[in-house]
């Protein structure tokens, strides 16, 4: 019996002294609750105000501020680095001066001094020079969902990664700029393999079209291959090619160029072939690296 009186005065005890716990933690957590809310609070405007500047930089151009938001040692998923990374910025801009991007944040995670911004870009333009061969300027728009990496030195927020992670881009000349046109391409491949790629066209009665289907690494100094145009079936209005990705796991583009042609007559009434339209579609394939287990279960199949 005393045992039995015993184990309930442990039992009554514990429940009581768990209950004491529960009660009392509030009071001395609660100074700490609210510096961590206080402290989220800010951090919460200082990427705010981040992402306001760092937006109203970019559509106003200004190449010497903007990167100021940027580490030193800052090297993007293409393995580019800040100097590479804003050569092409710069030679973006001064290709479409009136290059205008509209943000949409999807989502923000802060781990201490580290954020991370999910970000979406829709971007809109027209070229600074006209074509020699439609003479006129061509319309540019692209889409793009990336994620930039920043770190808090000082007191202040820096981007010091970037991994764009979609992007699809046209630029229409001439007849193109009416005509719908998709292009079809892997979000990933892996590296040295073979994958399918191609356009879809809805080509006017009045046009046909030749089009041609490359890739080519995502490095400061692509190498293009030499285009090879083919006849665009004017009933399927699609063209399909086997590519093989790099093996020097680079990201890559998939470049589908696509002719509009039309007939018309010359001066003495004879036939003759113009090019009436120009479009240059491009989509983002991100190479997965093959490691050595990779090649190993490759060669076993």
């Amino acid at each position: 019996m005393k045992k039995i009186l015993l184990v309930l005065c442990l039992i009554i005890s514990a429940f009581l002294s768990r209950n004491a716990w529960a009660t009392e933690q509030p009071q001395k957590t609660e100074p700490q609750l609210e510096a961590s809310v206080e402290k989220q609070s800010s951090t919460n405007a200082e990427i705010d105000a981040f992402l306001q500047k760092f937006t109203n930089l970019r559509n106003k151009k200004n190449i010497l501020s903007l990167k100021k938001l940027y580490t030193d040692d800052f090297v993007n998923a293409d393995g580019l680095n800040k100097k590479q990374f804003f050569e092409l910025v710069n030679k973006t801009f001064s290709n479409y001066p009136d290059l205008k991007t509209d943000f949409e944040v999807k989502e923000i995670i802060t781990n201490g001094d580290y954020t991370m911004i999910s970000l979406v870009q829709r971007v809109s333009a027209t070229t600074k020079n006209p074509s020699k061969i439609t003479n006129d300027n061509g319309v540019y728009s692209a889409n793009l969902h990336s994620l930039l990496y920043l770190k808090k030195i000082n007191q202040n927020w820096f981007i010091y990664s970037e991994n764009v992670i979609y992007e699809n881009s046209i630029l229409a000349f001439g007849s193109a700029k009416q005509i719908n046109a998709t292009i079809n391409a892997p979000q990933k491949v892996l590296a040295n393999a073979d994958y399918c790629a191609g356009v879809n066209i809805d080509i006017p009665q009045n046009l046909s079209a030749i089009a041609s289907v490359n890739n080519s690494q995502i490095t400061q100094n692509p190498d293009f291959e030499a285009e090879k145009f083919r006849q665009v079936p004017l009933k399927e209005g699609s063209l399909e090619r086997i590519l093989k990705s790099n093996n020097n796991n680079n990201n890559e583009a998939v470049i589908v160029s696509v002719a509009f042609t039309e007939q018309t007559e010359d001066m003495f009434k004879k036939p003759k072939i113009d090019i009436s339209g120009l479009l240059i579609l491009m989509k983002r394939v991100d190479v997965i690296p093959q490691n050595s287990e990779t090649k190993n279960d490759k060669i076993k199949e």
